[in-house]
């Protein structure tokens, strides 16, 4: 493959995404009149936020930070400190690669052991509190919650033996979306549990959970869950099952890929404060069911096809102030090409709303497919950055991590 230099490619990155960003909302808005969706969600109880607050989200910059070779430039498995520090696990060399965002450079490597006394085991997630107290948490049927300093060494260990009736449930995460929560000034980490039951049963959803454990005196508080539309609809949203959060100084938000809706917790009881509905101008009908209750599960193709063509939140993230809040929404798109050609995996369109603290609605706008990866999406210093590491894109470079860079105005 042959790279194109990163300083001389600059330019044609920034007029890309303006022209794109200007050109796509009429293209997709075009298509979605024809689309076919399910009906509008019914969320009893939820308050519907408000939307149009004066703001403008306007790309600002691009960000870009050079790769080695064995760093792909694609990076899920991530976290933004408030100090401006751009952490990625990268599972080719076992290790935390700390970037920083000022200078755009590698700073650091925290390596660990793959097997003995101070491996990390089977790795779910990690929060890095500083360098001497990383935390990585293994999920399913491990529960173990370990705590590393900057060699890579052990610290401490705790295993998690849950009471009753929560003893064989398991730790579910996810390196996108379901990334446990650590709190140094409430000494928590909160993570999801699922029942051993089967998955998708109507008990599999109401008797879920979310978990809070106390490091210090090792206590439990268990709370949340998934709303009702899981386990009262005779439909199925296969791969989108997943309790997804994330928190701000104050409060962790629980989210939920088909719903618009979102719960917001106490972050140091955990007490339900809101139950808030978040509209959208670019995707206005609620997500569609792959299965109904009683159908086997689909196969992997089917899955696939649904996670192309459906629309859903993909992601909601926060910059480390929670000033600002970020929903993001993979949108609905058709399957096939007007050619009769199948529609790539990585070519998926969404939007970006940007919310108040309040969660009430700012801007929204609109991506297309196959330029950005929204997956890699973070906020920082109330700033956006999208991820333009998409492999189908002319400009995706194999040596850096490219990002846009916007801002509210």
């Amino acid at each position: 493959m042959t790279f194109k230099p990163i300083c001389t490619n600059m330019q044609a990155i920034k007029t890309m995404v303006h022209d794109t960003l200007v050109w796509w909302p009429f293209v997709f808005l075009g298509w979605l009149a024809a689309a076919c969706t399910a009906g509008e969600e019914s969320m009893t109880g939820a308050v519907t936020v408000a939307t149009d607050r004066p703001g403008k989200l306007v790309l600002q910059d691009t960000l870009v930070i050079p790769t080695d070779s064995i760093t792909e430039p694609q990076q899920y498995y991530s976290q933004i400190t408030a100090d401006g520090k751009y952490i990625v696990f990268n599972y080719n060399n076992n290790c935390l690669q700390i970037y920083s965002i000022r200078h755009r450079t590698l700073l650091n490597k925290i390596c660990f052991a793959k097997d003995g006394p101070h491996a990390i085991g089977i790795n779910g997630s990690f929060y890095y509190h500083n360098h001497d107290s990383i935390f990585f948490l293994e999920d399913y049927a491990q529960h173990n919650i370990k705590l590393f300093d900057r060699h890579g060494k052990l610290r401490k260990y705790w295993h998690l033996n849950f009471p009753e009736p929560y003893e064989e449930y398991w730790i579910g995460l996810n390196e996108i979306f379901a990334r446990y929560d650590y709190s140094a000034k409430n000494h928590t980490i909160v993570f999801p549990l699922y029942p051993d039951e089967e998955s998708r049963s109507r008990t599999f959803y109401q008797k879920s959970r979310l978990c809070s454990f106390n490091l210090q005196t090792e206590e439990y508080n268990f709370f949340g869950g998934f709303p009702e539309v899981f386990y009262k609809s005779e439909d199925l949203y296969e791969q989108l099952e997943f309790i997804n959060y994330y928190s701000t100084p104050t409060q962790l938000i629980a989210w939920y890929h088909p719903t618009k809706t979102i719960y917001v917790y106490d972050r140091q009881n955990f007490n339900q404060l809101k139950f808030l509905r978040i509209p959208s101008r670019s995707f206005k009908k609620e997500t569609r069911p792959l299965l109904q209750y009683g159908m086997e599960r689909a196969d992997p193709q089917e899955q696939r096809n649904y996670l192309l063509t459906a629309g859903y939140t993909a992601m909601m993230i926060t910059s480390p102030s929670g000033r600002f809040h970020y929903r993001l929404i993979k949108l609905p798109a058709p399957l096939q090409y007007a050619d009769g050609s199948i529609r790539q995996f990585h070519d998926k369109p969404f939007a970006i709303q940007a919310l108040d603290s309040a969660f009430n609605v700012i801007d929204e706008i609109s991506f297309p497919g196959g330029q950005f990866d929204f997956y890699q999406t973070f906020a920082w210093q109330d700033k956006l950055y999208v991820s333009m590491n998409n492999p189908l894109s002319e400009h995706f470079n194999e040596e850096a991590m490219q990002l846009a860079v916007f801002e509210l105005k």
